[in-house]
Formats: structure tokens, C-alpha cells, sequence
């Protein structure tokens, strides 16, 4: 059983191993934060987005890629070093062209962990 022992049966008739169960590390990163530099935004003025990212695996993840995307166009990359259980931040210089709403999204190359 991997629940409550006490629902085991106690019986001399039956022998019990207990072997500890420890699970796989799971390695998960996520955006903490993302906020801009000037929260005006004008059509063909330089712009940057800042964000956090947060580490919350046992390894440290180098080289890490994020992408910035304007109505699904890369408009902006870097890469960023975070510490195991730690947190990055990372800025994103972008300048926008067309008037209206733009529909952004920061991609994180995370394949290799």
C-alpha cells in the first residue's frame, strides 16, 4: 500500500517489507514576474520588458533561453543563469510597430531539462 499502515492487517501468517519510496526530482521553472520599463508603449519607440524567473529544481540551469513574442513574431532573446532553488531576472529590449493591442508571450527553451 502506498497509503495509511494502519489499514494493514496484523497477522504472524504474513510477512512485511517496507521499502521507501523516493520519488524522481522534477525539475520545474516558471515566470515569476514580468513587468515594463515605461507601461506606455508607443508604436516605433524602444521599449524593455523586465521578468524573474524562479528555479524550483535541485540544479542549477545554465544558458537558459527566453524568448520575447509579439503577435507571434521573436522580437527579443536572451539567455539566463539561475541557481538550483533560485531566482534570474532578465530584461527584454523590444520596440513595436503597428498601432493597437499586441498579444506578447516569453517562451522558455527548457527541452534539455
Amino acid at each position: 500500500t502506498l497509503g495509511d499502515l494502519n489499514k494493514l492487517p496484523l497477522d504472524t501468517n504474513y510477512r512485511y517489507y517496507l521499502v521507501p519510496l523516493k520519488s524522481n526530482e522534477q525539475n520545474n521553472i516558471h515566470i515569476d514576474s514580468a513587468w515594463l520599463a515605461n507601461p506606455f508603449v508607443k508604436e516605433m519607440e524602444q521599449n524593455t520588458l523586465n521578468f524573474t524567473i524562479q528555479n524550483y529544481s535541485e540544479t542549477p540551469q545554465e544558458d537558459l533561453v527566453a524568448k520575447l513574442y509579439l503577435d507571434d513574431l521573436q522580437v527579443s532573446t536572451t539567455t539566463l543563469n539561475i541557481p538550483a532553488g533560485g531566482k534570474a531576472s532578465g530584461t527584454f529590449s523590444f520596440t513595436t510597430q503597428g498601432r493597437g493591442a499586441k498579444k506578447g508571450k516569453i517562451v522558455i527553451e527548457d527541452e534539455p531539462i
